[in-house]
């Protein structure tokens, strides 16, 4: 598949996130119980739980991958030559009382190669987006990284 449409879809995928995050905050009377223990080894909320189902389920249905994530670990999808590297909820302490920045991270390999990237804000909804020799984009916009002749002066 074309790189920018991983990346249109990235796009789509959090902002149908962060829609279903909304709700689940007003229906959800403890975001921050904990329901068990990640693949990484981190406690597991029912905020990380319902943001990690809802991201591996449109992947595994829209392509054949591997993901990788936190709470998961390594799961199979017909495919080991795209995979996706996902933190649903980047940043939980923030997220389980709302307060900036936490945010959505989803990275997509191609055969081990880093091909596009994506990371919403969930409360600014500012999203950043990477695709590999196309550049890097703020909310669509082209944005660039200064240039610095010496480290120090960064």
């Amino acid at each position: 598949m074309e790189h920018k449409k991983i990346e249109i879809f990235l796009i789509q995928l959090t902002a149908k996130l962060k829609k279903k995050l909304d709700v689940f905050y007003e229906q959800e009377n403890d975001v921050a119980r904990e329901i068990g223990v990640g693949a990484g080894g981190d406690r597991t909320t029912v905020l990380d739980k319902f943001a990690e189902d809802f991201i591996v389920k449109e992947l595994s249905e829209n392509f054949k991958c591997t993901i990788l994530s936190e709470e998961l670990g390594e799961k199979y999808f017909g495919s080991k030559d795209l995979v996706f590297i996902i933190d649903p909820i980047d940043g939980t302490m923030n997220a389980k009382r709302r307060l900036q920045p936490y945010c959505c991270s989803i990275a997509a390999l191609e055969k081990g190669e880093v091909i596009v990237g994506v990371v919403r804000d969930l409360i600014s909804n500012e999203v950043f987006s990477a695709v590999k020799n196309k550049g890097a984009f703020c909310n669509g916009k082209r944005i660039y990284s200064k240039k610095f002749e010496k480290l120090e002066n960064a």
